[in-house]
């Protein structure tokens, strides 16, 4: 993949390419989940 990336962008150099798994989606879902409990705790549904 890399090599084809330097073939396509015409670099000299291809920098090293490190695939991370982001888990900011979850993370986030997490404390909506959170958050929406606390405030049906705090004002419940009428």
């Amino acid at each position: 993949m890399r090599s084809r990336i330097a073939e396509k962008m015409n670099l000299r150099v291809t920098p090293e390419l490190v695939f991370e798994l982001d888990e900011s989606l979850v993370y986030g879902e997490r404390i909506d989940s959170i958050l929406e409990k606390i405030m049906k705790d705090i004002k419940p549904e009428e």
